[in-house]
């Protein structure tokens, strides 16, 4: 593994935590301080906030009046403006973190760690006396040996 593995896996991580890095501080330039402890008392303020919204829409349908209910509105939509930040930063993020890289990456994981196994079970199959090349052939002419009797 240290030979044919790890250079591989190496380059992949580094690439990949270089590219997560460079991910949160796209995040973090685009967000404001303290933004995430704040979200959750947003969304729980916004929850409570969408049902009295619900209950002046029915108020609005019953009397007419649309004063209360575009008032309310107008002042969620107000509260709601960081997530408009939010929704940047989660584009600027995700730049950085390509699906299609991040795929050739774990390809590039995979490589190694079947090339790692190939050279491991050479060497192995070489202690025991076998070729690679034949190893398929050898196990089939034993299982062909053993079973060939049953089945004629």
């Amino acid at each position: 593994f240290a030979t044919s593995g790890w250079p591989a896996a190496r380059a992949a991580a580094e690439e990949l935590r270089g590219r997560v890095l460079a991910a949160r501080a796209a995040a973090r330039q685009q967000l404001p301080p303290g933004f995430f402890q704040e979200a959750g008392d947003v969304a729980r303020s916004t929850v409570a906030r969408l049902q009295g919204l619900c209950g002046a829409y029915r108020s609005a349908q019953d009397t007419g009046d649309i004063g209360t209910l575009v008032e309310r509105l107008g002042s969620l939509q107000a509260d709601l403006a960081p997530a408009q930040c939010a929704s940047s930063a989660f584009a600027a993020a995700s730049a950085e973190l390509p699906p299609e890289r991040l795929a050739e990456l774990a390809r590039g994981l995979h490589a190694a760690g079947t090339a790692s196994l190939a050279v491991a079970l050479r060497d192995g199959t070489r202690l025991l006396g076998l070729s690679s090349d034949d190893i398929g052939g050898y196990v089939s002419r034993i299982v062909n040996r053993s079973a060939a009797p049953w089945l004629h």
